[in-house]
């Protein structure tokens, strides 16, 4: 809502920690900056300066072009960089690379997780629902549920990455892994112990 009427983010801490008097951690979350950009700004603020002014002499050290790499950079492998890596690559801090990257509207957010189905599954799926229901349900009772997955023990996977805030970035499947292979059932009137056991794959 404040991006959509050009409030600042700095106008937005400003009236959060004076007037509402919300806790830097709960400001942290909603204008999504680091802490310690936040005790820079509550110590500027009890000096007596303006945040929102640029103070004299500070130049900026890096360009558009500066920008739109590091854009690209993201782009090009979303779950695999990381602030510390954009900014050693281009020789800035990890605070200037997350607040290049939060103008420009990225988000540290989680991946998709959730499942998508073609439209032939999802008319399959719901026939077999209502099978299951029909006669008041009675075929559930006659009826058990196994599965089967698998976790990966030798690598472990960001489940967040930069990525714009509308978008739903998806976590690329990776081959050779060792896995914890578990199996289950569950019936409406019980269920079975799981099994585990463990296989390269």
């Amino acid at each position: 809502m404040s991006d959509k009427y050009g409030i600042d983010e700095k106008t937005r801490f400003l009236v959060l920690y004076l007037e509402a008097k919300v806790s830097l951690e709960e400001i942290s979350r909603i204008i999504n900056r680091s802490l310690k950009t936040l005790e820079h700004w509550v110590s500027w603020t009890k000096s007596g300066d303006d945040i929102r002014i640029e103070k004299k002499g500070r130049k900026k050290k890096f360009t558009e072009e500066t920008e739109e790499k590091i854009i690209q950079m993201v782009r090009a492998n979303p779950e695999g960089t990381t602030l510390k890596k954009v900014g050693a690559h281009f020789g800035l801090a990890t605070a200037t690379i997350s607040r290049i990257l939060t103008k420009k509207g990225f988000k540290y957010k989680a991946f998709d997780q959730s499942v998508k189905y073609e439209d032939e599954e999802r008319i399959l799926r719901v026939d077999f629902c209502n099978k299951m229901l029909a006669d008041e349900g009675k075929l559930i009772y006659r009826t058990f549920f196994s599965d089967e997955m698998g976790i990966e023990l030798n690598r472990a996977h960001k489940n967040r990455a930069w990525q714009l805030a509308k978008e739903k970035l998806r976590k690329k499947n990776v081959g050779d892994n060792v896995k914890l292979e578990c199996w289950g059932a569950i019936s409406a009137l019980s269920r079975r112990r799981p099994w585990i056991y463990i296989r390269k794959g």
